[in-house]
């Protein structure tokens, strides 16, 4: 299901990739030079096909339309309960929208997750994905290197991808690659200055 909300275009200060951009009202009175194009594609699963059922990830998205939209302005795309082809079309959907050089876009997941531990791998899933231990090869999930290939390649100059999805692990490969147990507080820790600084750079 997908829902459209909203056909004004967002005034917010410009921010980098890294950071939440400050949002500003509709009403303020923002010199044009600072104004940006802001879009956010916002999805939810909370019914499954082969996993339980989660109750908040609808509501919870519901919510953020609600407050992007009237209370900033923001044009949202909702998609409540999408399959993974529908789920990939938007994402591939997000290529054709014009970029001006101010522009920002939110992409924003609620639902499951699931992390193989042998390749250090993350999948969010769908509604008809089926758990990671029927689905070894993440065929009916989709990896989150899938999900930042396609961000990445967009002309859209301030990206920010944000998963609301337990047990889907790290979205930045260096930690999801590093050599500790995820379980531990040491994912930043553990790493050299150099690939700290790169990580909270490219993925906030």
């Amino acid at each position: 299901m997908t829902e459209t909300r909203g056909e004004s275009k967002q005034a917010i200060a410009a921010s980098p990739i890294s950071s939440v951009a400050e949002a500003v009202p509709p009403t303020s009175s923002v010199p044009a030079s600072a104004l940006v194009q802001t879009y956010a594609l916002l999805v939810g699963v909370s019914e499954y096909d082969y996993c339980a059922t989660l109750p908040n990830p609808v509501s919870d998205v519901r919510a953020l339309d609600k407050d992007l939209r009237e209370t900033y302005g923001v044009e949202t795309s909702l998609l409540l309960n999408p399959d993974r082809q529908t789920f990939l079309k938007a994402l591939y959907d997000l290529a054709k929208m014009p970029s001006e050089p101010n522009s920002q876009l939110l992409v924003f997941f609620a639902g499951h997750g699931w992390f193989d531990e042998t390749v250090r791998k993350g999948y969010i899933a769908l509604k008809d994905s089926r758990m990671l231990v029927d689905d070894p090869f993440g065929d009916t999930l989709v990896a989150h290197e899938v999900i930042r290939s396609i961000l990445e390649r967009l002309d859209n100059p301030h990206v920010l991808l944000m998963l609301d999805s337990c047990f889907g692990g790290t979205l930045d490969p260096v930690i999801a690659m590093a050599p500790i147990n995820r379980g531990e507080e040491a994912s930043y820790r553990d790493l050299s200055p150099k690939n700290r600084t790169g990580s909270r750079a490219n993925f906030g």
